[in-house]
Parts: C-alpha cells; sequence; structure tokens
C-alpha cells in the first residue's frame, strides 16, 4: 500500500466495491428468480408436511383423512395449472 499513489489507491478500491455490488447484485437476483420459479412448490411442499402432521395426530376417521387428501390433491392440481399457464 505505501508504493501505491492516492489516485491508484481509489481506482483500485472503486473497482473493488464494483465487484462487490455486482457479486451482490447477482445472489439477489439469483434468490428472487428461485423463489420465484419455486416457491409454489415449496408453499405445497410445506402444506402437505403440515396436512399429514396434523391427520397423523388428530388420527381421524378414515372419511375425513380421504376427503382431505382429495381436496388438497385438488388444491395442488389447480396450483401446477395456475403455474404452467403463467410461464
Amino acid at each position: 500500500m505505501a508504493d501505491l499513489t492516492d489516485a491508484e489507491y481509489r481506482s483500485r478500491y472503486e473497482a473493488g466495491r464494483r465487484r462487490y455490488y455486482a457479486a451482490k447484485a447477482k445472489k439477489k437476483a439469483f434468490r428472487k428468480g428461485w423463489i420465484r420459479d419455486h416457491g409454489p412448490w415449496l408453499l405445497l411442499t410445506v402444506i402437505a408436511v403440515l396436512l399429514v402432521a396434523v391427520l397423523g395426530l388428530t388420527q381421524p376417521q378414515r372419511f375425513i383423512v380421504i376427503t382431505s387428501l382429495a381436496l388438497y390433491a385438488g388444491l395442488t392440481w389447480v396450483v401446477c395449472w395456475a403455474v404452467r399457464e403463467s410461464c
């Protein structure tokens, strides 16, 4: 650092700063793209896990289990259709 001029130091500092912010923007864009592409599937997975946990803990009658799983399958079909149509 002692042999760098002030102008050279500033230019290197600015170049490093630009690289840092460019990498940060690239990571943010990747994260936003991932959420946009995989968000509906992640949501459906979370709902399925919660549904299975609730049905496992409460142990309702077979009719309620079949009906709730059928309703969830319908919800999944609608979300898949909506995602496919939006692409």
